[in-house]
């Protein structure tokens, strides 16, 4: 009964909606604000990302490259929208990363796994449920007995036919990830002398790795990029597996180690090599938009085979470490990072990042139910066009977004909180309380 009087106000206070609410507008820290708008950046651009592919499922390959073709220029990046799923695990990497280097700075290098755990299932566990929940009731064809693979994290070992919200692929991706990295730092990184050159050797190691798995499957390279849309077995191989995307992860962790090890180093290069850390911000923006707008749906054919084969080997990875980087520099840069802090930093970001968790989640669903709202309203012969995807894209952000707000204050929120729960009443407490029945 004592525990019980003692318990009872700290979880009533996880549930208190204006805390919760508060939280949506408030930075717990301001020199990570920055992180809040690459966060909400990269939740948007998967959403457009979708709302395309939505397009793409109902018409043909040929109808789609010519839909493709319509697109201005500088909309070209929608179609590797999906490359702001690197921009989550850069920032994955980076934040698990500081939290567990932190740990083992203090401790002498011991961790505690299971508070580790524990917290990363309070974090997304609850909300996770909630959509396994909805498709379990969902009148769908799909055999549900494959929802325990999403329970355990391991969907993405699934062939392509039997995964039930596919999307959450990078959700198993991660918590794998989260499993493995611990066991990495203790085993390794914490016993090592040379931490940085162990580090950048696994993020050197990712690019022949996923570039053997193109040269076991040569189509890869030769196939045109909207043709692997719609190719499964390029989903499988090179996709939606830990062992070929963990660059973006470990890029992340790169930028931990130095955030925690060496920031005065850091801070020291942004101040006294101001020009070199200013470029260097340059060419990881330029280089970012520019990778986003290539051309790669014009991409494909034998010709071709090398520069498609180079692209899907080093893109994605070469993402990761412009982002890595641009992130750094609104952490210690001065001059030209400042706008970028500032830009980065706005408050809207906030919002938007506190929910992405949810707006991940629960987009796709809700991007099928704009697009078949958008479809109604197409003529007779009439296309797609731009302004049929923008319509896609707002009505699946607000939709969603309405959805998200709720199960952010009284789910996902919530939760969060509870990680920060003692449970065990301190032996002094518990006497004064004793006492004072």
């Amino acid at each position: 009964m004592t525990n019980f009087r003692y318990l009872l106000p700290q979880i009533t206070a996880c549930f208190n909606l204006r805390n919760n609410l508060g939280t949506l507008w408030s930075h717990q820290t301001s020199r990570y604000a920055a992180l809040d708008g690459i966060r909400a950046i990269s939740i948007l651009m998967v959403i457009a990302f979708h709302a395309l592919i939505s397009i793409a499922g109902q018409i043909s390959r040929e109808e789609f490259q010519v839909y493709l073709e319509s697109l201005p220029w500088f909309m070209r990046w929608l179609l590797q929208g999906d490359k702001s799923v690197e921009m989550f695990f850069v920032l994955s990497g980076f934040l698990i990363g500081c939290m567990l280097m932190k740990e083992g700075m203090r401790s002498g290098g011991k961790l505690q796994y299971g508070d580790f755990y524990y917290r990363r299932f309070l974090r997304l566990s609850p909300t996770y449920w909630i959509l396994l929940l909805l498709i379990l009731i969902a009148p769908i064809e799909k055999d549900k007995i494959y929802l325990l693979a999403n329970l355990f994290y391991v969907q993405n070992f699934l062939e392509p036919e039997n995964l039930l919200a596919g999307w959450t692929w990078t959700l198993a991706v991660e918590e794998q990830f989260y499993m493995l990295f611990p066991l990495l730092l203790s085993l390794f990184f914490f016993k090592t002398r040379h931490k940085l050159a162990l580090l950048v050797a696994l993020f050197l190691l990712s690019f022949p790795l996923r570039h053997w798995f193109i040269l076991q499957n040569p189509i890869f390279a030769t196939e045109d990029y909207v043709a692997l849309v719609y190719d499964s077995e390029f989903f499988t191989v090179l996709y939606d597996n830990l062992y070929t995307r963990y660059g973006a992860l470990v890029a992340g962790v790169i930028a931990a180690y130095l955030h925690c090890y060496h920031s005065d180093q850091v801070k020291q290069f942004f101040l006294q090599r101001a020009f070199i850390a200013n470029s260097l911000l340059v060419i990881s923006i330029v280089g970012l938009i520019w990778i986003l707008n290539l051309p790669v749906f014009r991409w494909g054919g034998e010709e071709q085979a090398t520069m498609m084969g180079l692209y899907h080997t080093s893109s994605r990875n070469i993402i990761a470490a412009f982002v890595a980087y641009i992130m750094m520099a609104t952490l210690y840069g001065e001059a030209l990072c400042r706008p970028v802090r500032w830009f980065l930093s706005w408050r809207i970001w906030l919002f938007i990042s506190q929910m992405a968790y949810g707006l991940y989640l629960f987009h796709p669903i809700l991007t099928l139910m704009a697009e078949s709202a958008v479809k109604k309203t197409l003529l007779e012969g009439e296309t797609y066009n731009l302004w049929h995807l923008w319509q896609i894209t707002g009505l699946t952000v607000v939709l969603t977004g309405v959805f998200c707000l709720f199960t952010y204050l009284f789910v996902e929120r919530p939760f969060m909180n509870i990680r920060d729960v003692k449970w065990r009443q301190p032996a002094e407490n518990a006497n004064i309380s004793i006492r004072a029945g």
